[in-house]
């Protein structure tokens, strides 16, 4: 049973209320002086408890699931640099091997020439030797950019800038 007790403010009167149907009402008091109220009348009996409300939206928390089954253990998979080169100019890169997919990350300044540069990079496959993809070619004052590359095997790369460059191969 909740019960809440009021004191009241200028009475000096209190209320007792229960949580559920209301009990009957007191009598009223005698008539006060004019301008005063008058005295609080007899408190009626406490009503019934009433039925408890439904839950609200935040309600306990369940138990704890069961922890799910152990994946593999090992080394999470980290790519690694397979090839890094810097320069000016052209440039062969040595062979390097990649699997299906890879990334080429580069940056290149034209700012010693005072104005726009360009800056290329193509894909040859090691094999054959033929230009498998023109990875990056650009026009401009300089940039740092990084290209994604679907393609496994052993390739070489070549590099075509007057500006200063750096090329990184990760996979």
């Amino acid at each position: 049973m909740l019960t809440a007790v009021f004191v009241g403010a200028l009475a000096g009167g209190v209320i007792n209320q229960t949580v559920g149907l209301a009990g009957p009402v007191g009598a009223a008091g005698p008539q006060g002086v004019s301008g005063m109220p008058g005295a609080t009348g007899a408190v009626g009996p406490a009503g019934t408890t009433g039925q408890a409300g439904p839950r609200g939206a935040k309600g306990d928390k369940g138990d704890q699931g069961a922890a799910g089954p152990q994946g593999r253990t090992g080394k999470a998979y980290e790519p690694s640099t397979l090839l890094e080169i810097s320069g000016s100019g052209i440039k062969k890169s040595v062979t390097f091997t990649t699997g299906g997919s890879w990334s080429l990350e580069y940056a290149y300044d034209c700012s010693r020439w005072g104005s726009t540069g360009n800056f290329m990079v193509d894909l040859y496959d090691a094999g054959s030797g033929d230009l498998d993809d023109v990875l990056v070619n650009e026009l401009d004052t300089g940039g740092t950019d990084s290209t994604p590359v679907y393609s496994s095997g052993t390739h070489w790369l070549e590099v075509d800038s007057e500006c200063d460059w750096t090329v990184r191969v990760v996979g």
